[in-house]
C-alpha cells in the first residue's frame, strides 16, 4: 500500500472542520500543516528538577549554553536551534516581546534592569538570567534561543521543558506545557531519570497522568551513570524495562545510561572518572547520533500519528454530532406522532374514559349509601308509624293528628337522607370531578406545550354540581283506603236499614257511643251500628277496619320511600350524564381548536424533519468515508514502523 498523502488528507479534514465548525479540529489541522512544513526536527528534553535536565541539554549542544538552577524557574518551554552568525534570543514576557542579537541586547537588558532590577554583563549572563533567574523566568511565556557554536545538526530544535517536582514549588502548568509540548511538537522526548533514584514515583504519577498516550515517543535515560558500575547498570536497566512494562505495556523500550559531564569542558577530570572518560564520552556520542538519526525516522511516524489522531477526533465529534441530531431527530419524530390529532383524539377519547369510569364509582359510593340510608330511614319511619296508629281514635283522629304527624316524620327522615347524600356528592362527586377536569386539563396543556407558538388560551371548563331534591308525602293513598271503607260501609248499612232515616237513627245510636270528630264520623259510626247489629261484635269490626288502613299506611310510606330513592337515584345518573357531557364537550372543543391550529405547524416540523434526516445520513456518509481513512491510515503507520 502506498504512503498515505498527508497532504491531501489534511485538505479533506480542513473541508469537514469547517462544514461541520469542529473548532478544535480546525486549529489541530492549522498547527498539523505546519509541522508538514517544517523541515526541522523537534527533541523535547523532560525530566524533574535536578535530574541533570540542563547538563544533559549541554552536553547534547556541546557547550555549557544552560546554567544549572538551584530550583524550577520557566513556566514555559525553552527552544533551543542552531544560528548562523550571532546569538539570537526571542522572547515574550505577559505584555511585550523582544528579538535580541548578540550584538544588540540594550533594549531587553534595559527592560529587565527596569522590571527586575537586574544588569547583563554579556549574552551569557542575559541567558542565564533569562533561564535560570526564578523572577524573570516565572514571567517568560515563550523563549528560542538561536546558538550558531552548537554541536547539533542544522535542522534539529531541543526542547527543554519545564523542570517539575512534587511538593509547593511544583507549578501545575509546568505539567501542561510539558503535556504540550510532547503532543504537538517533538518528534521523540527524552525522559531523564537520575540513576541514584530511577522512576521515582512522583514521575510515574507525571507520566500516567499526562504523558501516558505519547509514551511511545518516549527515549529513556538514566542520567549520571558514571555513579554506577557495570553491574548497577545492568540492574538498572533491567529495573526500568520492567515498571514500563508493568505500568504502561511496553516491551520495546529504548533505555540509556549517560554521563552528560564527559562531554563538557572541564578543569581537571575527576579522579573516579579518569579510568572511564573516554568510555562515557564514547557511549554520549553513540547515543547523539542515535538520537539524530532517530529523530528522522520518527519525523513521518509522528505526522502519520499526528494525521490518525486527527482522524479519530474527528470521528469522534462527527459521531457525538450524528447521536445529536439522531436524538433531536427521534425527538422530532415522536413529538410529531404525538401531535398528531388522530394520536390526541385517541389519547383524548382515553382520559374521557378514564375520567367517566371515576366519576362513575364516585356516583355509585353515592348510590350505595342512598340505599342504605333510606332502608335504614324507612325501616325507622314505619316503627315510628305502628307506634303512633294504636287504639280507637287513631282511625277517627287519622286527619287531624295522625296524618300530620306522619307526613312530618317521613319528610324529616328524607330530607335528612337528602342531606347525607348532596354531602357526598358535594365531598365525592364534586371532588373527582376536580380532579379529573385537572388532568384533562393538564394534559391539554401538554399538547400544546409541543407548540409555545399557538399561545394557547384556555378558560377550562365549569361545571356546578348541585344537590337534588324531593317532592313531598301526602298520605292521598290512606285517606282513599278510609273513604272507600267509608262508601262500603255506608251502602251496606243503608241496605240493612232500608231508609236514610234508619241509618240515621243507626248512626245516633253509635254516636251515644263513639264521639263524632270531623265530617266523617257519622259514616263509621254507621258503620259500627251495622256491624254490631250483624255480628254483635264491635271490637271485631274496629280490628279489620284499624288492619285495612294500617296496611295502606305502610305500603304508602315504603311507595313513597322507594318512589323518593327512585328519583334520587334518577337525579344522581343526571348529574353522571351532565358531567360527562361536559368533558365531552370540552374535549371535542379542543381537539377542534388543536386540529385546526396544529396541522400547519405539523407540516413545518416534517418538512425540518427532511432536513435533519438529510443531514444525519450526510455525517453517516462521511464517517463511512473516515472509517477508511482511518483504517489506511493506520495500516500506513504501521508499514511506518515496522520499516522504520
Amino acid at each position: 500500500m502506498a504512503i498515505i498523502n498527508i497532504k491531501k488528507q489534511i485538505t479533506y479534514f480542513r473541508q469537514l472542520s469547517e462544514q461541520y465548525n469542529i473548532e478544535n479540529v480546525r486549529q489541530q489541522l492549522v498547527e498539523l500543516s505546519k509541522k508538514r512544513k517544517d523541515k526541522n526536527l523537534y527533541l523535547a528534553v523532560v525530566g524533574e528538577f535536578s535530574s541533570g535536565k540542563s547538563s544533559f541539554i549541554n552536553a547534547l549542544l556541546g557547550k555549557r549554553l544552560l546554567k544549572e538552577a538551584v530550583m524550577p524557574t520557566t513556566a514555559c518551554a525553552t527552544y533551543i536551534k542552531k544560528g548562523e552568525n550571532d546569538i539570537e534570543i526571542d522572547v515574550e514576557f505577559s505584555n511585550t516581546k523582544f528579538h535580541v542579537s548578540e550584538q544588540n541586547t540594550e533594549v531587553l537588558d534595559a527592560y529587565l534592569n527596569e522590571h527586575y532590577d537586574i544588569l547583563n554583563q554579556d549574552i551569557q549572563s542575559l541567558i542565564d538570567t533569562l533561564t535560570s533567574e526564578q523572577s524573570v523566568a516565572h514571567d517568560i511565556t515563550s523563549l528560542t534561543l538561536s546558538i550558531p557554536d552548537i554541536d547539533i545538526p542544522d535542522n534539529i530544535v531541543i526542547i527543554d521543558t519545564p523542570g517539575f517536582n512534587p511538593g509547593e514549588i511544583s507549578v501545575q502548568n509546568h505539567f501542561e506545557v510539558t503535556k504540550k509540548v510532547v503532543e504537538k511538537y517533538a518528534d521523540v522526548a527524552i525522559i531523564l531519570m537520575p540513576a541514584y533514584q530511577p522512576f521515582s514515583n512522583s514521575l510515574k504519577v507525571f507520566l500516567q497522568s499526562y504523558l501516558c498516550k505519547y509514551i511511545h515517543r518516549c527515549v529513556f535515560v538514566l542520567t549520571k551513570g558514571d555513579l554506577k558500575n557495570q553491574e548497577e547498570r545492568r540492574m538498572l536497566y533491567e529495573f526500568v524495562q520492567s515498571r514500563l512494562s508493568a505500568d504502561f505495556g511496553l516491551t520495546e523500550t529504548k533505555i540509556f545510561c549517560e554521563s552528560a559531564i564527559t562531554m563538557l569542558p572541564v578543569v581537571r577530570i575527576p579522579d573516579n572518572l579518569k579510568e572511564e572518560w573516554d568510555f562515557w564520552r564514547l557511549e554520549f556520542c553513540k547515543f547523539k547520533q542515535f538520537i539524530w538519526s532517530y529523530l528522522a525516522r520518527q519525523h513521518e511516524i509522528i505526522l502519520s500519528e499526528h494525521l490518525d489522531n486527527l482522524a479519530l477526533d474527528l470521528v469522534k465529534e462527527l459521531q457525538s454530532r450524528l447521536q445529536v441530531k439522531q436524538m433531536e431527530f427521534d425527538r422530532q419524530k415522536a413529538q410529531i406522532d404525538a401531535a398528531r390529532v388522530p394520536y390526541i383524539r385517541a389519547l383524548t377519547e382515553d382520559l374521557i374514559l378514564h375520567s367517566e369510569t371515576h366519576i362513575a364509582t364516585s356516583i355509585e359510593r353515592v348510590r350505595s349509601e342512598l340505599k342504605a340510608k333510606i332502608q335504614t330511614e324507612m325501616t325507622k319511619c314505619l316503627s315510628s308509624a305502628q307506634e303512633n296508629f294504636k287504639g280507637d281514635s287513631a282511625l277517627i283522629d287519622f286527619e287531624i293528628k295522625i296524618k300530620p304527624m306522619l307526613m312530618a316524620d317521613v319528610q324529616e327522615r328524607l330530607l335528612r337522607v337528602l342531606k347525607a347524600v348532596n354531602e357526598m356528592i358535594i365531598s365525592s362527586v364534586q371532588g373527582t370531578m376536580k380532579t379529573e377536569f385537572n388532568k384533562i386539563q393538564q394534559e391539554f396543556t401538554r399538547h400544546y406545550s409541543m407548540f409555545p407558538s399557538l399561545q394557547r388560551k384556555d378558560n377550562g371548563m365549569e361545571l356546578t354540581v348541585n344537590g337534588i331534591d324531593i317532592s313531598e308525602i301526602t298520605f292521598g293513598d290512606t285517606v282513599q283506603v278510609l273513604n272507600k271503607e267509608q262508601t262500603k260501609e255506608n251502602k251496606m248499612m243503608a241496605k240493612q236499614f232500608g231508609s236514610m232515616a234508619a241509618m240515621v237513627a243507626a248512626g245516633a245510636a253509635i254516636g251515644s257511643i263513639v264521639p263524632i270528630v270531623g265530617p266523617a264520623t257519622g259514616a263509621i259510626a254507621g258503620f259500627f251500628t251495622w256491624r254490631m247489629s250483624k255480628y254483635n261484635n264491635i271490637e271485631k269490626v274496629e280490628k279489620e277496619m284499624h288492619l285495612s288502613v294500617k296496611k295502606a299506611m305502610e305500603e304508602e310510606i315504603k311507595t313513597y320511600f322507594l318512589s323518593a330513592e327512585r328519583n334520587m337515584e334518577w337525579q344522581l345518573s343526571e348529574l353522571q350524564c351532565r358531567i360527562n357531557q361536559t368533558i365531552e364537550d370540552y374535549a371535542n372543543r379542543h381537539i377542534k381548536k388543536y386540529g385546526d391550529s396544529v396541522e400547519a405547524l405539523i407540516q413545518q416540523q416534517e418538512e425540518a424533519s427532511k432536513t435533519a434526516q438529510q443531514n444525519i445520513n450526510a455525517i453517516k456518509k462521511v464517517l463511512c468515508q473516515m472509517k477508511k481513512i482511518e483504517d489506511e491510515i493506520k495500516y500506513n503507520l504501521l508499514e511506518l514502523k515496522i520499516q522504520k
